[in-house]
């Protein structure tokens, strides 16, 4: 049947252990601190780096939860002698506008742009993990600090008051290029996903327990046995598109298939005299449909609504803004407060979601000052 999809309720509930278990061991060293009256100090690193991983792996399942606060870090990067010469805020000043590179951004950052793939052109023989193309060019252009990878942001600028802002920089080949948005991204779609995996292990426990007990026992209407086909072949097809890629096609075929699940549950539960579906006892088919518990059976709108609700901001809420980046177009500025307008849910692969940026050839060209080239 291929790889099964992910268990989002298991995961949770291993992420909750995990973050408790981490709260025992800190609790543990506060009590021997006490009882051996030891003087004020921080937890061991040991203790620390487990807490903040746990809380990190929490926060993906529990939107409410407080995750670790980002940390700038001071990555040594030299800059040649343009020194990051273009004010930020003259770029924020005229947001959603592309702006080409100057002449010779190879030679005078000491960079290649960069690659998707492998940045193996380096003219300078040094790799650093997680810089992605074109970073370096903007780093050095804006004069920004570039981060480590892991880090929630890509690439940092310190203003000459002393702020510091944080940035997410995002490579765009052409129109119809998709960016991935690994862990507030993964946050964003938690809850989606979660209720795919819910429906998905109820409606194979439907089959299981049909085929097993009453397929050759029960004489069954051409409906019923259209339907339980239906629901057999989504589970076959599904299978491995649950499990990495999602796309609007199978939010459709979803749907499709929670009506069929509202005509059995309709057909074979009965309703009590609080009007809801419950168990007929007089049919052994109910034993089978009883598998299809979920609100989203009973009103599969609930689905389209963590669909068409999915918030591309909050996978961008950690930063200031967004970077698009291009070798041949140059680099445009999207404000915070325009990215749900500017980028465009296509598929979710591996619980992220991969967007595309919508105004990729819609944005006007804006050539840096004389003085900055």
């Amino acid at each position: 049947m291929g790889k099964q999809p992910y268990d989002y309720v298991a995961l949770e509930r291993a992420a909750i252990e995990r973050h408790e278990k981490a709260m025992g061991l800190l609790l543990e060293w506060r009590t021997k601190k006490r009882l051996k009256k030891l003087s004020d100090s921080n937890p061991p690193k040991s203790i620390q780096s487990k807490l903040e991983s746990a809380k990190k792996q929490l926060a993906l399942f529990d939107v409410s939860f407080d995750s670790p606060k980002p940390k700038l870090k001071n990555d040594d990067v030299t800059l040649t002698d343009n020194g990051g010469g273009v004010p930020l805020e003259h770029i924020l000043s005229d947001p959603l506008a592309w702006r080409p590179w100057p002449e010779n951004m190879k030679e005078r950052s000491g960079y290649n742009f960069g690659s998707s793939r492998a940045n193996s052109e380096l003219i300078k023989e040094r790799v650093e993990d997680g810089i992605g193309p074109g970073e370096r060019w903007l780093a050095y252009l804006l004069g920004g600090t570039l981060q480590e990878k892991g880090r929630s942001f890509d690439i940092a600028f310190q203003s000459s008051l002393g702020v510091v802002s944080r940035w997410e920089v995002k490579n765009v080949d052409n129109k119809s290029s998709l960016i991935l948005v690994c862990a507030e991204g993964r946050r964003m779609m938690t809850p989606l996903m979660k209720k795919f995996g819910v429906i998905y292990y109820q409606l194979e426990n439907f089959i299981k327990g049909f085929q097993k007990r009453y397929l050759e026992e029960i004489p069954l209407d051409d409906e019923t046995l259209l339907i339980v086909k239906r629901i057999e072949q989504f589970i076959e097809t599904q299978t491995d598109v649950l499990a990495y890629k999602i796309f609007k096609k199978n939010i459709t075929l979803t749907m499709s298939v929670l009506k069929f699940c509202k005509v059995l549950r309709d057909k074979y539960l009965y309703k009590d005299e609080l009007g809801r579906r419950v168990s007929n006892y007089c049919c052994p088919m109910h034993y089978a449909v009883s598998e299809l518990s979920d609100e989203v059976f009973v009103d599969r709108e609930i689905f389209e609504r963590l669909w068409n609700g999915l918030d591309i901001f909050s996978a961008f809420h950690l930063v200031d803004g967004v970077f698009i980046v291009n070798e041949g177009k140059g680099f445009i500025y999207v404000p915070k407060e325009k990215i749900n307008d500017c980028f465009e849910l296509q598929t979710v692969s591996m619980g992220a979601p991969n967007l595309r940026f919508v105004l990729f050839d819609d944005c006007p060209m804006v050539k840096l000052p004389r003085c900055y080239l």
